[in-house]
């Protein structure tokens, strides 16, 4: 996913100018604790730069995560509409196989029962299907269910 990529260097960046800012502030104590006769304010100049330098690292590795989150669930979209579109009945020897439905069946909200474990539960004439699977009550089709679930 190369639309980050400028997102990405400056927040690199920032992580690489934080540690460089802490590591001054290391400096700075550890200069000013050797020249003043109060550790006190060695403490604080060296201190409080150290410190911005980490709370800078922090923020910009927080960038870079959701930078990653971003990308992460375009993955995901990317391979839920891949699986929907590839969600039709897989036939393996005798028994029949079928995905979950991921989207809304284009049946009238009224003719949905339930939704279990992923599947639809739609009322038909005959009693309810799932997946275009026909069960006389919705305990069979519940059944159907766990038998194809693990």
């Amino acid at each position: 996913m190369g639309q980050f990529s400028t997102a990405k260097r400056v927040f690199s960046f920032l992580v690489f100018f934080g540690w460089v800012v802490a590591a001054i502030g290391v400096l700075i104590f550890i200069l000013t604790f050797k020249q003043m006769d109060h550790w006190v304010l060695a403490a604080a100049s060296g201190g409080s730069i150290f410190i911005s330098g980490i709370f800078t690292v922090v923020a910009a590795q927080m960038g870079l995560a959701q930078i990653a989150t971003a990308e992460n669930t375009a993955a995901i979209l990317a391979a839920l509409t891949r699986n929907n579109q590839q969600s039709a009945p897989v036939l393996t020897g005798n028994s029949q196989q079928i995905a979950p439905v991921l989207t809304r069946n284009k049946k009238a909200d009224s003719d949905l029962i339930k939704t279990y474990k992923g599947y639809e539960i739609i009322r038909s004439s005959s009693g309810v299907t799932v997946s275009g699977v026909e069960f006389a009550g919705v305990l069979g089709a519940e059944k159907w269910i766990d038998s194809k679930t693990y």
